[in-house]
């Protein structure tokens, strides 16, 4: 049973790398530049969020998909640096549904 925990854990590592890499072609080809500084993650987000004045509008308009990415952020950085199996099965559990729920509005 840990195996599909593990699993679970690296596929939304995956879904917020995938995400991630969306965001900056995005916002590198768009917005002319992305952030450089030690938080660029957590930068990323925020410029995905606020529109361009006669450019582009919010890339993450919805405030849950924000929230949602913000938190899977956090999640990959544990998953990249601490054993997947110390992560607490109920939030990979609540963190896949919120996936599920997430993906469609993301697309």
């Amino acid at each position: 049973m840990e195996d599909v925990y593990a699993a679970l854990a690296m596929s939304l590592h995956d879904l917020y790398t995938g995400c991630e890499r969306i965001l900056l072609r995005l916002i590198s080809n768009i917005d002319g530049g992305i952030p450089k500084s030690k938080k660029w993650h957590l930068e990323l987000l925020r410029q995905a969020t606020l529109p361009i004045s006669e450019i582009r509008g919010p890339i993450l308009s919805d405030k849950e998909n924000y929230e949602f990415l913000s938190e899977l952020r956090g999640l990959r950085h544990v998953i990249r640096n601490v054993y997947v199996y110390r992560l607490k099965r109920e939030n990979l559990l609540r963190f896949g549904k919120l996936a599920v729920e997430f993906y469609p509005r993301f697309k």
